[in-house]
């Protein structure tokens, strides 16, 4: 499950990760009821954007209504913080190549995200966060060893900061393309080779960039965020295609 995320009270996620206050959602489960709220608490909101998480909430409720009734944890699987973004259009985005402020507060709001369903849910929850450069690290120019170094601090960052909701995988050892995550750069650069041959022999294919709204959005994002280079077009189908592929892990 993808989830974007906002910080309805500053403060308090900077600290805590937590909300403050959360609407209830009607649900048959009344513990089902309580988890999707805080969910929807949690889900991202912009006045470009219509709001369809009404839309998506049956087949939500049916997948908690699954766990909860076998006792499981909830588990996110959240593909984000490969790298660093390196620029968008001509203009650098970042002030460096390491996590920082921006990593920390949006680990803690992850966090508790995970433990305010804990709080009220025995099982608890996880946060699997997916994190490498296989899916767009060589189309966007970002090598391995930045991309290797921002993944280690970014799981130091989450120990130092006692995130104890969240896991990290990387996307080949989600796949299977290899058997455990990389120990050190030689062997991240190998697995990241072998897992985007993998990918794309596997599951690349041409998208068509009107065919939802999900990549609509995408596609149109893709016209000002991405770096500038000589063909555009298939520059941004390339980048479409690969995120197909990384949605499939």
């Amino acid at each position: 499950m993808s989830l974007d995320f906002i910080l309805p009270n500053p403060l308090l996620s900077l600290f805590r990760g937590k909300m403050s206050s959360i609407s209830s959602i009607p649900a048959a489960d009344p513990q089902v009821s309580k988890i999707l709220s805080i969910i929807a608490a949690y889900r991202h909101r912009s006045q470009n954007v219509p709001d369809r998480f009404s839309k998506f909430l049956p087949q939500l409720e049916k997948q908690l209504d699954k766990i909860v009734a076998k006792g499981d944890p909830v588990e996110f699987i959240l593909p984000a913080f490969p790298f660093k973004a390196p620029a968008e259009g001509k203009k650098s985005k970042t002030l460096g190549q390491l996590p920082d402020k921006a990593e920390e507060i949006a680990l803690n709001t992850l966090d508790g995200l995970a433990d305010s369903i804990a709080d009220i849910y025995k099982p608890g929850a996880n946060v699997l966060i997916v994190s490498d450069a296989s899916v767009y690290g060589d189309l966007l120019q970002v090598s391995d060893a930045d991309a290797y170094e921002y993944q280690s601090e970014l799981r130091n960052l989450a120990s130092s900061l006692d995130l104890k909701h969240l896991k990290f995988v990387r996307a080949g050892t989600l796949a299977g393309a290899v058997s455990r995550d990389a120990q050190t750069l030689e062997q991240y650069s190998a697995q990241v080779r072998k897992t985007r041959r993998e990918l794309d022999t596997t599951f690349a294919e041409e998208v068509d960039a009107n065919r939802d709204e999900n990549i609509k959005a995408t596609s149109k994002h893709y016209d000002t965020a991405l770096p500038t280079k000589q063909d555009p077009a298939a520059f941004k189908a390339e980048m479409l295609k690969r995120g197909k592929v990384g949605a499939l892990d």
